[in-house]
Parts: C-alpha cells; structure tokens; sequence
C-alpha cells in the first residue's frame, strides 16, 4: 500500500519551506501514476477544502476525480471542520471530508460532529466502506455514537452523499463564484460564533492563549 499526504491551503505558521508536503494538481498525479506502478493500492490523504462548507467545490470534486484516475483507490479528505459527503468512484471512493477529530471547536454541533472511516484493501480496489459516526464530547475528545444519535448521523453523511449520485449541471464559472459567496459567508458566520464563544469561556484559558488570541484577533 502506497499512502501520499498533501496539503493544499495556503501556508500558515510557516516562514520557510514547511514541515509537510504541498501539492498541486500535476505534481499529485504524476506521483499516483508511479506509485501505482510499483504498490497494489494507493490512498491518498488531501488537506484541502474551505472552511465550515459541507460540499466540495467543482474544482475539488475534478481534482478528486482525476487524482482517482490516476490509480488512487482511496481519497481521504480534511480541513474544512465540518463531514461531507463520500462518493463512490471507480474501484475506490472519495471521502471528502472527515471533519474534526479531536478538537476544542465546540461552539457549533456541526463541528462535533465526526467519524471514523472503517474499509478494507482488495485486490479490486475498496469494499466494505464504512463511516463510524463520533461525536466530540465537551473535554474535546471523540465518543462512538449508538442509538437514535448514531442513526441520525448516518442519515446526515447519507444524504451528503447523496448529491453525487444525482449531481446539479451548472455553467462553471456560476458555480465557482456561488460556491465562493456560500464560503466566504460561512466563513463570516463562524468567525462570529468563535469570538463570542471565546468571550463567553475567557476564565478557562491560561493567559498566554488570551493574549496570543488577543494580538491574532487585533492583526486580523
């Protein structure tokens, strides 16, 4: 099993070269072609996505499927915070976002939200495809679901998955700048949620994370 990890948002905290690869499009595919070359299977782990927004962009969801051409059989994706969807592509799948995992983003449940991916490797690419649902709990901490909570989270990463078996045609560039207003605001959104939960929670940080908040909050 060959397994690649790229990131592909925009730096931060780093002033040089940073601690993790970077991607882009050529690069990614070249890489899964020869290593599909010498490995049964590849899987491929992309840090990549806006932020609080449930569905991929057109963009992600072309890179995921040309990145699976290339002989990936697993896409694993992470960084919006938030589930989406898996689709079933090719002899693989595409699982577009985990969401959080272990996490102090608990001002909104749909951040608490999360899962566990469960499949198995053949031979043939990927069977058995399962998403454990997990709920972080208030010490920041993943808990398996069960019952009516487990059942509810099923339905919801089901229907996120939905859109792909039945998928809106739209001319692409509305697509992109309507994908780009529904980011930007959810963005806005949760910046607003964050600050007041902040506010609202001062007395549990240490002083030297308020300040540090503080000083980001003020250069932003």
């Amino acid at each position: 099993v060959a397994f690649l990890g790229y990131s592909l948002r925009p730096r931060q905290y780093f002033t040089d070269e940073p601690l993790y690869a970077e991607g882009d499009r050529e690069h990614i595919i070249t890489d899964v072609r020869h290593a599909r070359d010498r490995h049964d299977a590849v899987v491929v782990s992309l840090h990549w996505g806006d932020e609080f927004v449930d569905t991929p962009s057109p963009e992600e969801v072309s890179l995921a499927h040309a990145v699976m051409d290339a002989g990936a059989v697993l896409i694993v994706g992470h960084h919006p915070h938030v589930l989406r969807g898996v689709e079933r592509y090719g002899r693989g799948f595409i699982v577009y976002s985990l969401g959080n995992f272990v996490c102090d983003m608990t001002w909104d449940e749909r951040m608490r939200e999360s899962a566990v991916l469960r499949c198995t490797l053949t031979p043939d690419g990927v069977s058995d495809l399962e998403l454990v649902p997990v709920r972080i709990n208030g010490d920041c901490r993943p808990e398996p679901l069960a019952g009516d909570r487990r059942a509810a989270l099923d339905r919801r990463i089901a229907a996120l998955s939905d859109q792909f078996l039945n998928p809106t045609p739209a001319a692409p560039s509305d697509g992109a700048c309507d994908y780009e207003r529904v980011a930007g605001q959810a963005l806005r959104d949760e910046r607003r949620r964050a600050h007041r939960h902040f506010l609202q929670n001062l007395h549990r940080y240490p002083k030297g994370i308020v300040l540090q908040q503080l000083r980001t909050f003020v250069r932003n």
